[in-house]
């Protein structure tokens, strides 16, 4: 279910996490890299010292430690250039024999190295460096990633929230839309869940004649079969049949009915469609009905139509096989009518003056 409050903890979580995340990687990250790189320059600075002054003390062992001009210009041509460090010179008795003097800001960082005499240590060459301009470009690294990830906090807090607020805009104005739908549609919805109905539309209140959707809210499932709790508890993908209805007044309706499996209110349910048929129905019997009567009469009658040639002095008739009929012989085979012979009144004069007569 949709919940306003915890897409803001959860995205203001996310948000924080990646932006701290940034603002402490940032300078940490520059931090140890620049840190190993000074450290390793500072060793290697160091080596290369030691490998100077112990060819020196190789060439002079007895009294290298007595040179110390020469071995100040050794350490000054190997500083770094522009590289402020700080070198010195101790014999084995940890006494300083010569030293390059730098003005160094704390905190130092320190590394030293044997002097070698024919492979025995006779002094050491002690190498600093400070830590304080690398500490100020991780400050200005720390600043960086503060607004770097104060950036990642605002985009990634703001933005997302901002399309969820635009989400939910638009998906109240479609739920609005789609409820003035479902309101004003011309066929009855109606929604059933837990054995009973659970929503029913404008159409669904004048489908059953009910005066408020109190009268259906809440009603049994009796009013539309139980065939809709096989949809809902998932024996089959939908319903479409037709029912026979009673309104509350008792009146019957026809109805063609369609259930489909929906989630309403977080538990699943049935929407049910409801389309009344009860016009069609009776137009139909109707219909029926009249196709029978005139199937039923159309079985009775004969027509016919068209010229009959008929001799104007005998009235016979001409058939189809060009041979001349009686009257009565012709009808009789071309309808349905049967002839009871009788006489006029006038005939009957007639046949009685000719009988008289003979």
């Amino acid at each position: 279910m949709y919940n306003r409050q915890r897409i803001t903890s959860i995205t203001t979580w996310i948000a924080g996490t990646v932006a701290v995340a940034v603002a402490l990687l940032l300078p940490l990250g520059y931090f140890v890299v620049s840190y190993e790189y000074q450290i390793g320059s500072l060793e290697a600075e160091g080596e290369m010292a030691g490998q100077v002054i112990s060819e020196l003390i190789s060439a002079n062992p007895e009294l290298w430690q007595y040179e110390q001009i020469r071995l100040e210009e050794m350490m000054a041509r190997h500083r770094r250039d522009g590289h402020k460090d700080a070198l010195r010179i101790l014999d084995r008795h940890n006494r300083l024999v010569a030293e390059s003097v730098a003005v160094l800001e704390p905190p130092l960082i320190t590394r030293r190295f044997g002097l070698l005499d024919s492979g025995e240590i006779v002094g050491t060459v002690e190498i600093r460096d400070s830590l304080s301009p690398l500490l100020l470009r991780s400050g200005l690294a720390a600043l960086l990633g503060l607004s770097l990830g104060a950036v990642i906090f605002v985009t990634l807090r703001v933005l997302p929230l901002r399309a969820v607020t635009e989400a939910e805009k638009l998906l109240r104005e479609s739920e609005k839309r789609y409820r003035l739908l479902v309101e004003n549609a011309p066929d009855a919805l109606l929604v059933y869940g837990n054995q009973v109905f659970l929503y029913a539309n404008n159409a669904a209140l004048r489908l059953f004649g009910a005066l408020s959707a109190e009268l259906l809210i809440g009603q049994p499932l009796l009013l539309v079969g139980e065939e809709f709790q096989q949809v809902e508890d998932g024996d089959g993908a939908g319903l479409h049949q037709e029912l026979s209805l009673e309104r509350f007044d008792g009146t019957p309706i026809e109805v063609e009915a369609v259930g489909i499996p929906i989630t309403y209110k977080g538990e699943s349910a049935v929407q049910v469609i409801l389309h009344d048929i009860t016009e069609r129905k009776r137009l139909q019997s109707e219909l029926t009905d009249k196709m029978m009567l005139m199937e039923a009469a159309l079985a009775k009658v004969k027509q016919l139509e068209g010229i009959i040639p008929i001799c104007m002095y005998c009235k016979k008739i001409r058939n189809d096989e060009q041979s001349w009929q009686q009257l009565e012989a012709y009808i009789c085979a071309h309808s349905e009518a049967r002839f009871s012979h009788g006489i006029c009144p006038e005939c009957f004069k007639q046949a009685k003056y000719d009988h008289e007569e003979t």
